[in-house]
């Protein structure tokens, strides 16, 4: 067989780079399609890395511990022979040579496709710079973005500049939803293992108003401690108000102890985001690419609300932000979509 490149997976939509953990087969050693490889780890999820061929492998481009940006050479596989234990420093040309003394850069920093290190290749690897320059002001002082920071940041710009936003905001009186929910929620969990959160409730009313109109991957906002993930309940629309409960929460469990799976955090059509569980009434949340949508969820309030008597009465409010990409849904659509949305959510404690 020709020699064959394995090059860093893409494990999440939004992030940009990985770690080789380690090895999980030696230089020599053959290997089948589908064997272990590597374990690769990022900030948001740790995973096996499962050979794309079969033969010998040849080189290890990578060393454990090294982070390197996605789609990166990381092994060569192959027809056994006599293989080298590691990666040569690749030779630069002659302009790449000067850029790398420009900027005291070494050859073998920067990986390179061919093995002669190009132009192009050091100024892409200077234009990403290393995480130490990117930095965010937290409590009035700059300090370093992690990876997943940057990763965010990152698919947030991509966000922005290729999708065209529209919002719609609409209220949902929730008195009756939150009476059932304070009045069930703890045989709830006793009986199905999960908590009975607001956040599955808008789950819940999102995936049944999009089932008609497309496949209902949902992702669901889960907040780490350096920012967030979004794993995906696959088939949301089929599952009932428990099986999205334990879904969520098993889903949610994963992400916080890191053991979600590269298919968990990929592949979701919308997201919601419950931005209320911090205290927001509303909010413009920005639309993951590839995603048609988000739900951004405000605090579920106590506040005086309309009587039917023209009066006014204590009641519970929740402010709705659907942002949409307008390739997908009219206005009209985005705002038919949302106001399905909160019907569902009035119709659940009378469906109960």
């Amino acid at each position: 067989m020709d020699d064959a490149l394995v090059r860093m997976p893409k494990l999440a939509d939004t992030l940009v780079e990985g770690t080789v953990g380690q090895w999980l087969k030696q230089v020599g050693q053959t290997i089948d399609k589908g064997e272990p490889l590597a374990s690769i780890e990022t900030d948001k999820v740790t995973t096996e890395l499962t050979s794309p061929f079969s033969g010998t492998l040849l080189e290890v481009l990578v060393a454990e511990g090294q982070t390197v940006p996605i789609d990166t050479p990381i092994a060569r596989i192959g027809a056994a022979r006599t293989a080298a234990a590691g990666a040569p420093a690749p030779k630069p040309t002659p302009v790449a040579a000067r850029l790398l003394k420009d900027h005291g850069l070494a050859a073998d920093q920067i990986p390179s496709d061919s093995g002669r290190l190009t132009k192009d290749e050091v100024l892409a690897f200077i234009q990403r710079g290393p995480p130490h320059e990117i930095t965010l002001r937290t409590h009035g002082e700059l300090t370093p973005l992690s990876p997943m920071r940057r990763a965010i940041a990152d698919h947030m710009v991509k966000a922005r500049q290729t999708i065209p936003h529209g919002q719609t905001v609409m209220a949902a009186d929730l008195t009756r939803l939150v009476a059932w929910r304070d009045e069930h929620k703890s045989a709830f969990q006793d009986r199905e293992g999960a908590n009975l959160t607001f956040t599955v409730f808008f789950v819940y009313a999102l995936a049944q108003q999009l089932a008609s109109q497309r496949p209902v991957d949902l992702g669901v906002a889960v907040a780490l401690e350096h920012g967030l993930i979004v794993p995906v309940l696959r088939h949301a629309d089929s599952l009932t108000l428990a099986e999205t409960a334990r879904g969520i929460a098993d889903l949610a469990e994963r992400a916080r102890g890191g053991r979600l799976t590269p298919d968990q955090t990929q592949g979701a059509s919308m997201t919601v985001t419950n931005v209320g569980s911090f205290g927001n009434l509303t909010a413009s949340p920005i639309i993951p690419v590839g995603q048609v949508g988000i739900l951004g969820p405000g605090l579920v309030e106590r506040r005086p609300m309309p009587a039917g008597d023209h009066g006014i009465r204590l009641g519970w409010r929740c402010l709705l932000s659907l942002m949409f990409d307008r390739r997908a849904f009219t206005d009209l659509a985005a705002d038919r979509l949302l106001r399905g949305v909160v019907t569902q959510l009035v119709g659940i404690a009378e469906a109960a």
